[in-house]
């Protein structure tokens, strides 16, 4: 299922991927499942909250990636840079929240692709503390909620792609179709930490004055210890004009 709501001047919008993915996951193979009917929703679901005054952010909330640099896993998956990607860039979305991959990874903001087969996206520069939205989509893999099998130690030891691009015949051993990969690198990879398998993610929205700015402070926090202690990994400000 899909479905969107509204906290404060926050606009939260979540797809179901496996829609839009090749990957196969196993159980029933559900890629195309709706018809298309998910993607006309989310388009015009970001048109009504990008010309919406009350709205300052859009964040989307997905399971599978477009983007990460873990080998041996399950990799970014073409389909959704064929299919969310452009309404992403589109319609202005400011955060993409996902897991799929279980560790912890920030991209810079992005905007765009290069004109290759794997649809590679584009980085914007900045400052790196405080990111200019408007400007680009930053991608953050928070997948260290609880797994037996953490991808913090999987990680390119330079910033590479593995990109789902399809799927072949069914493997009996596996029950589930074969996918094809092509390795790219990963210009967007902004941070990833490879030293912890488990944490997750605090986000503070500051809605500013009418005007002036508004921000969403994250910090990335993760679990240090035997009994849950916690350390900031990661910090970082999304800040863009208020529309109101």
């Amino acid at each position: 299922m899909w479905y969107a709501f509204t906290a404060g001047a926050v606009r939260v919008i979540s797809l179901n991927n496996d829609d839009v993915c090749y990957q196969d996951g196993g159980n029933s193979y559900v890629h195309g499942y709706s018809g298309g009917a998910q993607k006309r929703w989310l388009e015009g679901e970001l048109e009504r909250s990008s010309a919406d005054e009350s709205i300052d952010w859009i964040v989307v909330c997905m399971h599978q990636t477009a983007v990460s640099t873990a080998d041996r896993t399950n990799g970014a998956d073409l389909g959704i840079r064929e299919n969310w990607l452009p309404l992403f860039d589109r319609y202005g979305v400011d955060l993409v929240v996902c897991g799929h991959e279980h560790h912890y990874e920030r991209s810079h903001p992005i905007r765009g692709v290069q004109p290759t087969d794997t649809l590679t996206p584009i980085p914007v520069d900045g400052d790196g503390g405080a990111i200019d939205t408007s400007q680009g989509t930053v991608h953050l893999v928070i997948g260290g909620g609880g797994t037996s099998i953490p991808s913090n130690r999987m990680f390119f030891p330079e910033p590479r792609c593995r990109v789902l691009t399809g799927v072949g015949a069914v493997d009996p051993a596996l029950g589930k179709r074969t996918p094809r990969y092509v390795t790219e690198a990963a210009p967007w990879s902004a941070f990833r930490d490879r030293d912890h398998a488990y944490g997750f993610v605090m986000f503070d929205v500051d809605p500013g004055s009418p005007g002036g700015q508004t921000s969403i402070e994250a910090t990335y926090f993760a679990v240090d210890g035997p009994f849950g202690q916690t350390t900031p990994a990661d910090h970082f400000t999304l800040r863009k004009p208020r529309r109101a």
